[in-house]
């Protein structure tokens, strides 16, 4: 699954349908079992899935699915939310919001992945205002 997943968007750049269904591919791995979630985060799923929407940028199905397959790898993790932040996952789904703002799947899903970094940037300002 995960493994053909990566393979599809390294091998097929250009082909949007191709990168859509291996993104819903992610998406659907990470529903609900937190130890594929981790999996998939250690085989590089997040840069696979944020590469896809930065190459596909225009591109609203792929971006759709994209912010899907992000919200359900980070899932309510605050390490992976991290993870998510320091890889530009905010930068990538706010563009995706903005760009695709007549879509309300991607402005839900985004708001999501978005109420979830900005409690983890939260928490990281504090610390270091703590310091």
């Amino acid at each position: 699954g995960a493994e053909c997943a990566s393979e599809a968007l390294m091998n097929h750049h250009g082909n949007m349908a191709t990168q859509r269904q291996a993104l819903a591919v992610f998406g659907n791995l990470a529903v609900g079992n937190p130890t594929i979630r981790k999996e998939l985060f250690a085989l590089g799923a997040p840069e696979r899935i944020l590469g896809a929407m930065e190459e596909n940028d225009r591109d609203e199905g792929t971006q759709r699915v994209g912010c899907v397959a992000l919200g359900n790898l980070i899932g309510m993790s605050k390490k992976r939310s991290k993870a998510l932040y320091e890889l530009g996952g905010k930068g990538r789904v706010m563009r995706a919001m903005n760009d695709h703002a007549a879509n309300d799947e991607v402005k839900n899903a985004g708001a999501m992945i978005m109420k979830r970094i900005e409690m983890v940037e939260e928490i990281l300002v504090n610390s270091v205002d703590m310091e």
